[in-house]
């Protein structure tokens, strides 16, 4: 039972994660493009829920994409709008700490962050890898971006004048 548990908490958070990222990657494109048509595809398979901006499919876990009006204006408006991912990734990972401190000290001591369970530590690692990996100047190597240039790698190609390609 404990296994399943883990593996329920694991697969949450990492969807939390990834719907933070792309839900960054939307902010961005309407706050510095006024982008109303951004669309967050997250996971491959069957559509589980789709709405007038999500689709969330049976396999999650396999990542996630937002499709955005194209424009091409500045170049720092188009990092700022592949940058938009991971900034929300931080963004939360310190707002969720900060929230865990917070109640550490309301509770005197870290006893009481080792008795929260999985979920604070998961969420916080889930967040950080999805950081890491999405700055990694790469091509994705697997999942519904097969193919497709990591926010890093998108960003490199901006600075470098290379056609801006979408950003997942």
């Amino acid at each position: 039972m404990d296994f399943i548990l883990i593996v329920i908490v694991f697969l949450a958070c990492g969807l939390t994660a990834i719907f933070v990222h792309e839900l960054g990657h939307a902010f961005m494109s309407r706050l510095l493009h006024g982008d109303k048509n951004w669309y967050i595809v997250i996971g491959a398979g069957t559509t589980l829920l789709e709405t007038k901006w999500l689709m969330l499919n049976t396999r999650f876990y396999a990542g996630g994409l937002c499709r955005y009006s194209a424009s091409q204006p500045e170049k720092w408006r188009l990092i700022m709008r592949s940058a938009g991912g991971v900034l929300a990734n931080i963004i939360f990972t310190l707002a969720f700490s900060a929230v865990i401190i917070f109640i550490m000290v309301q509770q005197q001591g870290a006893f009481v962050f080792m008795h929260m369970g999985l979920l604070p530590h998961m969420l916080i690692v889930a967040n950080v890898f999805i950081i890491i990996f999405s700055l990694l100047p790469i091509p994705y190597p697997f999942g519904i971006m097969k193919g497709m240039p990591s926010d890093g790698l998108t960003i490199i190609r901006i600075l470098r004048g290379d056609e801006e390609r979408s950003s997942n």
